[in-house]
């Protein structure tokens, strides 16, 4: 193209754009004016005129970061921000005394209410995830659930449900005192508040431990055994920071299994929380999530096998984490905290009966009630009434507790380690040379090691199998742990029994029910190692055998 055709189309071009400039408004051909300094408010009700104001002006991107440090000072005013491990933000809003996860539904439904933003506007999104970094920065702090006991003060917290945390130690209850001062409680969104009255002297807790309608076999735990039992499940679940054993009330339909966990829930938590049932396609990730969004969780009627819930219970009794990978990633992974104080699981046949499993429950026999049955409307709303006096007299048992905890308890040799010793220091009385005894505890270890044994029993195909052996004549005398598998799982076939499926995992779960087998079975069991770990196993029976109907 020639020179001349080059420079006159330039000439063209440039004085378009200055024809084009001299039509801008004279105000916008001025260099931007300095930002304004974010409002002063006094309070939080004045924070939506604040950011409207000052979203009036422009450079959109300084706007929403001067917003977000505006809201942040401004949610200072009524409460407080804190990162737990994780790390995970929580806001504290001390009017209410609830304590909001920054990721929650509820907090974003708080912060849209407080500073008048859309959750679909931008500038939402921009001041929520400023305060999910802010608070993540804070140095981290323990998110208490329902209760906490800290040994070093020989103190006891119970969160009441809303702003009142309540107190007691030794001497007996305390006075209450905030959410957040001591101890910060995360707040179930569902539950009701709570003010103990301890005028009761004991007869609201005896009234309601009488609800449930308990059944007693002959050399089995009896009725004032099981309430026993109870109680202390629930004390030491309130105080322990590791155990939690699992309660686990058996019975027929119409038994009051449901109604006496309901009666649970509405203890600590109100008239809300309800026991929930567990969908069919995905019944684990149902379970997960209601013991990391509850702090007293009970499952309604798990009678059919759920792939995966005996892993996921022992990893809840133990206190430990679930791990999962994050979606839409290769390597990152994310902590589920398995929060819950509390867990009932109701059935009729249960078919979580793993021995390290069911060491670890607290089987609760039910049967259909004797003298008729209360209409549940009356009972829940005496429930509701009588709470407080329930709640007072619980606090004070929790007292007394704490003020046997330093007596020297002997080793028992159970599973739950922790709990025995625990219920051993509860119901101890000391004689009249000083020592401290607990016959009564010792006799309930030794009645609940014999009822979970029969759980265990109860839909073991392992112990099935061998039971028919035994009774076709098949000799178990130094019989080679992989020959016993292959005669059991010929057995199985027939039977449709479901047992392990190698002959390594036969033999480890073979002793781990040894227990149970001796129990249900009435044999001796002996495990015998030889060389290159080969194991040889022996099943005498020690009585003569009664053929049972399968």
């Amino acid at each position: 193209m020639l020179p001349e055709v080059i420079a006159q189309r330039q000439a063209t071009a440039g004085a378009l754009v200055r024809e084009l400039f001299s039509k801008v408004s004279p105000e916008l051909q001025k260099p931007p004016e300095e930002l304004p300094a974010p409002p002063q408010i006094s309070d939080i009700e004045q924070l939506p005129d604040a950011i409207n104001e000052f979203r009036k002006h422009g450079r959109v991107h300084e706007v929403r970061r001067q917003i977000s440090i505006l809201t942040y000072t401004a949610l200072e005013k009524i409460g407080s921000f804190y990162c737990a491990t994780g790390p995970r933000g929580y806001f504290l809003d001390k009017r209410l005394g609830f304590l909001h996860p920054l990721d929650s539904e509820r907090f974003a439904n708080l912060l849209a209410t407080l500073t008048g933003l859309n959750p679909t506007e931008i500038e939402f999104k921009f001041v929520l995830e400023h305060l999910k970094v802010t608070a993540a920065n804070l140095p981290e702090q323990p998110i208490r659930v329902l209760s906490h006991f800290d040994i070093k003060e020989g103190l006891f917290y119970l969160h009441g449900g809303g702003k009142e945390v309540h107190l007691a130690d030794a001497s007996g209850p305390l006075k209450r005192v905030d959410n957040g001062d001591g101890q910060l409680f995360l707040t179930q969104a569902d539950s009701e508040p709570l003010t103990p009255d301890y005028s009761a002297n004991g007869k609201a807790l005896e009234w309601f431990l009488d609800l449930p309608s308990f059944s007693e076999d002959e050399g089995g735990l009896t009725r004032q055994e099981l309430k026993l039992l109870l109680l202390t499940v629930v004390i030491f679940l309130l105080i322990s920071q590791e155990e939690r054993p699992i309660l686990v009330p058996i019975g027929p339909r119409g038994s009051g299994k449901t109604t006496a966990m309901r009666a649970l829930l509405m203890l600590f938590l109100g008239s809300q929380p309800k026991p929930t049932s567990i969908s069919v396609d995905r019944p684990l990730d149902d379970i997960v999530i209601l013991l990391a969004n509850n702090s007293v969780a009970v499952v309604d009627n798990m009678d059919s096998f759920v792939r995966g819930v005996e892993n996921l219970l022992a990893t809840f009794v133990t206190n430990a984490t679930y791990k999962r990978r994050k979606l839409f990633t290769d390597g990152e992974q994310y902590e589920i905290r398995l929060g819950a104080k509390i867990l009932g699981i109701t059935c009729r046949t249960p078919r979580f009966t793993r021995p390290d499993v069911a060491q670890r429950i607290i089987p609760l026999p039910f049967e259909k009630p004797r003298d008729g049955v209360i209409g549940e409307t009356a009972l829940y709303s005496q429930i509701l009434e009588k709470r407080p006096l329930i709640m007072g007299d619980l606090l004070m048992v929790v007292s007394r507790v704490i003020g046997k905890l330093s007596i020297n308890a002997p080793r028992l040799n159970v599973r739950l380690a922790d709990f025995a010793e625990f219920g051993w220091r509860m119901h101890a009385r000391q004689e009249v040379d000083g020592r401290w005894v607990s016959f009564e505890w010792v006799s309930i270890l030794g009645k609940l090691t014999a009822a979970q044994d029969r759980f265990i029993a109860s839909d073991n195909g392992l112990i099935e199998a061998i039971d028919v052996l035994l009774n076709d004549g098949v000799a178990i005398v130094d019989m080679p742990s992989a020959e016993l598998f292959q005669k059991c799982r010929a057995v199985a076939e027939v039977r449709r029994l479901i047992l392990p499926k190698s002959s390594i995992s036969f033999g480890q779960v073979l002793t781990e029910s040894a227990s149970a087998l001796e129990s249900e079975l009435k044999v001796k069991f002996v495990d015998r190692r030889g060389r290159a770990g080969r194991r040889f196993i022996t099943i005498t029976p020690i009585e003569a055998r009664a053929r049972r109907k399968y």
